[in-house]
């Protein structure tokens, strides 16, 4: 019973952990607007992901420039962690 209510009252501070977070995507384009697929990643946490979010809907069209996508992930106890990369559009 101790055990029980000492898990009870146990804080979560520990944020979920990406595996790994995606390298920058660069195209070269004739386009102006060009679809881009986001990559996949592995998040986990230890007590479970609560919440996935993406700054760019996967399969968001995007222009010539460059553009900061955020992947962000967090558990129940509010803890949170970030995945920063670029989508680097360039005209031909």
């Amino acid at each position: 019973l101790t055990l029980q209510l000492a898990l009870l009252f146990t804080t979560d501070l520990e944020p979920p952990k990406f595996s790994s977070c995606p390298d920058n995507i660069h195209i070269t384009s004739k386009k102006k607007m060009n679809k881009v697929l986001l990559p996949g990643v592995t998040v986990t946490d230890n007590v479970g992901v609560f919440s996935f979010t993406t700054s760019r809907q996967n399969g968001s069209e995007f222009t010539w420039g460059e553009h900061n996508v955020t992947y962000t992930a967090s558990d129940k106890a509010g803890n949170i962690a970030k995945c920063h990369f670029q989508v680097i559009i360039t005209g031909m």
